[in-house]
């Protein structure tokens, strides 16, 4: 198993990576705007119970990833996606 941070979760390309990683029983850490609207219920129904965990966190902010990249457990991929 794999531990995934994905930056940029809840739409287009980075949606689309954590459905596959979940897919394949993968931990996943994925990073949304709106946490409180964008849930793991509502983006990926699927996904077991402790699976996948979603945290607010700004692309922009170097601050903001700083705080998500202490993300606990054996991190094996960081991904950062960014689309304007």
């Amino acid at each position: 198993m794999k531990t995934w941070v994905i930056v940029g979760a809840s739409r287009g390309i980075g949606k689309g990576f954590v459905q596959q990683a979940l897919d394949r029983g993968d931990q996943i850490h994925a990073s949304v705007r709106k946490p409180e609207e964008q849930t793991v219920a509502a983006l990926w129904p699927h996904a077991k119970p402790g699976q996948c965990h979603v945290y607010a966190c700004d692309m922009l902010s170097e601050t903001s990833i700083h705080v998500r990249s202490s993300t606990k457990g054996d991190l094996t991929i960081w991904l950062t996606l960014r689309t304007q």
